[in-house]
């Protein structure tokens, strides 16, 4: 049985492909993922963090140490609530167990972001404010999380992820952020969803796919689909490009992407993308999504909101 749905708080975008580690090009624009959305939609909570007299891996602890040497985590954050916090990391991909974030600073985000499409791993930012919680200062409410990675899958091949999740109010405001990685990125899958597990599209997770092994067979199928979906390029052509998709009537926007992959915008506005909207869009991506799943109606969490009734086994 579906709980009641509650509002959501949080949104998120994804995007991956094939990784081409090494090129330039392409570390450019896994760059500009991280910049794009410094520049955009997380301006306002960025000049907040570097407007900082004291940068949070230069605070001191409630205990006097410093913040960075702080292993226990209410220790490790160091002001007022309210006030503007952030922690970021790069962790090498096999060192995830022994390698995490840390408290910022201006330099060793700069550090970190060397790494960024140049070797595998991780790089990660969030940027939050701080609240009270008992005697102790803890994350607040949803901030600004963004991550880019580049690691070896089970097929031995390189792929990228890149995800983003911020306030559910900003969600027209990561468009041109996904554009942006989109348009040179040769994507094989991109959506903007509500984010329920990080790593997972909205169908995988109504769905309970393995969203690794998913982004392995992204070229050959849809990973989901959602208010903004992005395809790969041979998916594309397989629906009839440009004007089959749009002669479909799902899409208020289709466009190519420059380097490869298609752009499919359901509705201008996310508030205004509902059921019968998802219909459209799963009946015009049906073709190149994995229909061999039963649905597991349990496992829907706040999900099928995106979704088509139908794709998931409910009535319309």
């Amino acid at each position: 049985m579906v709980s009641e749905r509650k509002p959501p708080t949080v949104v998120k975008a994804m995007l991956c492909g094939r990784a081409p580690l090494g090129d330039e090009q392409f570390a450019g624009t896994l760059r500009g993922w991280f910049e794009t959305t410094l520049a955009g939609p997380a301006g306002p909570l960025w000049q907040r963090l570097i407007a900082r007299p004291v940068q949070p891996g230069d605070a001191t602890s409630v205990t006097g140490s410093s913040v960075s040497d702080a292993t226990w985590s209410p220790k490790r954050y160091a002001g007022e609530p309210g006030e503007i916090w952030a922690e970021y990391g790069f962790i090498p991909e096999g060192q995830e167990e022994t390698v995490g974030v840390q408290p910022f600073t201006l330099a060793g985000w700069a550090d970190c972001l060397d790494n960024v499409g140049v070797t595998t791993g991780t790089a990660e930012l969030s940027v939050f404010e701080l609240q009270r919680m008992a005697h102790f200062v803890t994350p607040g409410p949803p901030g600004m999380f963004v991550s880019a990675s580049v690691d070896t899958g089970e097929d031995g091949a390189l792929w990228y992820s890149l995800y983003l999740t911020s306030p559910a109010e900003w969600a027209g405001a990561l468009l041109p952020v996904l554009r942006a990685a989109a348009q040179s990125g040769n994507p094989t899958y991109g959506e903007i969803s509500y984010a329920a597990r990080l790593q997972q599209s909205a169908r995988e997770v109504a769905l309970n796919q393995d969203g690794d092994a998913e982004l392995l067979s992204s070229e050959r199928s849809a990973r989901g689909y959602s208010w903004l979906t992005v395809i790969a390029q041979d998916l594309g052509e397989r629906l009839g490009g440009v004007e089959a998709l749009r002669d479909s009537g799902a899409f208020t926007e289709v466009e190519a992407m420059p380097g490869g992959g298609f752009w499919l915008l359901a509705t201008d506005r996310m508030a205004d993308y509902g059921p019968d909207q998802a219909d459209r869009v799963f009946s015009a991506l049906r073709p190149v999504l994995d229909l061999t799943k039963p649905p597991e109606a349990e496992r829907f969490y706040d999900e099928p909101r995106l979704l088509a009734p139908k794709d998931l086994g409910l009535a319309s």
